[in-house]
């Protein structure tokens, strides 16, 4: 364990960084209250423990990390836009590959017309699998008989 006062593997000291998560200028240090919620003001002077095990990873990491998911942006601040590009492309790609598979689906069931909805595609194609289901069985039903027959 670190002594008080020696630095944390070149971290800033995390009390900076709580004071920063915080948005204000209260100094609850070693207090057991924190605004982070789960950070822990008792390793804030550089001993690097943290109770949750973190293996390794200082405090101050910690506390970053839980800045940036709290207030949804990275770090260093310029990668929101980025970040908010590319979710809204990848959802673009979500929905266009949905959209072609339900396509391919109202292709594969024969009762649907070319204009159904989502729910009704669903509800065909459910319909239509179980029927093959019992199509299938009463024909393995039947080589059994015949297989029977012949034996």
């Amino acid at each position: 364990m670190a002594k008080e006062g020696t630095s944390n593997g070149g971290a800033p000291p995390a009390a900076n960084v709580n004071s920063m998560v915080s948005g204000g200028d209260n100094n609850n240090e070693g207090t057991g209250d924190s605004q982070a919620g789960n950070l822990q003001p008792a390793a804030d002077k550089g001993k690097g423990v943290d109770e949750g095990g973190s293996n390794g990873k200082s405090t101050a990491t910690a506390a970053a990390a839980a800045a940036s998911s709290t207030n949804g942006r990275a770090a260093g601040g310029g990668g929101g836009r980025s970040r908010e590009r590319m979710h809204i492309f990848a959802e673009r790609e979500r929905r266009r590959k949905i959209k072609n598979m339900f396509t391919d689906l109202r292709e594969l069931v024969p009762s649907l017309t070319s204009k159904a909805d989502k729910a009704s595609i669903v509800g065909e194609a459910i319909s239509f699998i179980r029927g093959l289901e019992e199509t299938v069985t009463d024909l393995e039903r039947r080589k059994r008989e015949r297989d029977s027959l012949t034996a």
